[in-house]
């Protein structure tokens, strides 16, 4: 695998909640409109993190017992000189648990946790440190600076520390639910994604080539890796890219066992996932970007129904979610987004989690939610 390429703090402050909030197009008329529903919100809390120069930078969504997992970008400013970038799961106001990489102590100048994957009962990450040699930090130079897999508990406490294979470079990392991890990364001989499949401790024990609908363009790899998204999926894992263009890949330990194409209405574009179950998956919808290339006509909304379904509500400005079904990737629903500003996170059990930044002082507030007619 080629060298990673590292997300500045920067790039990552640019995905905060005001930036996931784009809406939509106006769609054609429809000839079946889908089901328009509206989100009902209870009382937002006020969370113990963020603040005016400390936006939240990527969510990644719930786990079964409703935890959020988020990470906050601390952005130089109010006499300060450094940035930090910090993985949180909340559930609560006095329910906050941080993943801080400087727990493991065989490791000086830990970098923060730029790749996560949070499971049910471990959270694994990906950092960058300098080996302690009995005590002695090892010799001054970039050369020494290794790739450290993490492994907490959900508590936050660190189980372990271990230095990844320098031949990996991995660009994302997640566990399957037997506990074996998948790195995944660029095969520059081969040029394709690789998918490393190895032990909790990350030792490699085989390899997966994807022979068709890599996630990765060829003309960016780099970029196409990094914004690659990976959720568990029962006892599998989707590979989900940014690109809405390209499919969505199911795979299991051994190779890809299903290949998703959801009819995209013409004017938009994927956003992050809220909930994925084999019945429904729940995404916010984005305007479709100016001067985005045309899929494969074998690719493209207009070859589907849905191309020609009713999506007024996302003319909003709040913009709205999408439920489809993952059999045939039709759009089940739409559902209007709340007009304060507040961004869902995730769903569990049918409760929605949103998000939001307090007025003034920029607090993360989190509210709950259900869907009503």
């Amino acid at each position: 695998m080629r060298p990673a390429a590292r997300i500045s703090i920067a790039v990552l402050a640019s995905l905060n909640l005001s930036a996931i909030s784009q809406t939509g197009a106006p769609a054609s008329p429809p000839a079946d409109p889908v089901p328009l529903y509206h989100f009902q919100l209870g009382d937002p809390v006020t969370l113990p993190i963020g603040g005016s120069n400390s936006p939240v930078s990527a969510l990644f969504g719930c786990t079964a017992d409703g935890s959020v997992f988020l990470q906050v970008a601390t952005l130089p400013g109010d006499g300060s000189t450094n940035a930090d970038l910090a993985l949180y799961q909340v559930r609560s106001p006095t329910d906050v648990v941080r993943f801080d990489p400087r727990q493991a102590l065989s490791y000086s100048a830990i970098s923060p946790i730029t790749r996560y994957f949070p499971g049910e009962s471990e959270v694994i990450g990906l950092a960058e440190g300098k080996p302690v040699d009995h005590g002695v930090e090892s010799a001054s130079s970039s050369k020494a600076l290794v790739e450290v897999l993490l492994t907490f508990d959900r508590k936050g406490a660190l189980r372990s520390a271990s230095p990844v294979d320098p031949q990996m470079r991995p660009e994302q990392i997640a566990a399957f639910d037997s506990g074996d991890l998948l790195l995944i990364g660029w095969d520059e001989l081969r040029r394709t994604t690789a998918l490393e499949v190895t032990d909790s401790a990350g030792i490699p024990k085989r390899q997966i080539h994807l022979a068709d609908n890599d996630p990765a363009e060829k003309s960016n790899v780099a970029e196409s890796l990094i914004t690659l998204r990976v959720y568990p999926y029962g006892k599998n894992l989707l590979l989900m890219p940014q690109d809405t263009r390209r499919p969505i890949l199911e795979i299991n330990e051994f190779g890809v066992v299903h290949t998703y194409r959801l009819h995209i209405p013409k004017g938009y574009e994927r956003g992050l996932p809220v909930s994925l179950d084999r019945r429904q998956w729940n995404f916010r919808m984005l305007a479709e970007q100016s001067g985005t290339e045309s899929a494969p006509e074998s690719q493209t909304p207009s070859t589907s129904p849905a191309s020609s379904i009713g999506l007024g509500a996302l003319q909003t400005k709040q913009g709205a979610i999408l439920s489809f079904d993952p059999d045939d990737g039709n759009v089940l629903r739409q559902v209007v987004l709340p007009a304060n500003g507040f961004q869902p996170a995730c769903e569990t059990n049918g409760e929605f989690t949103f998000l939001g930044a307090r007025a003034g002082d920029g607090k993360l507030q989190l509210a709950r939610g259900v869907i009503v007619p």
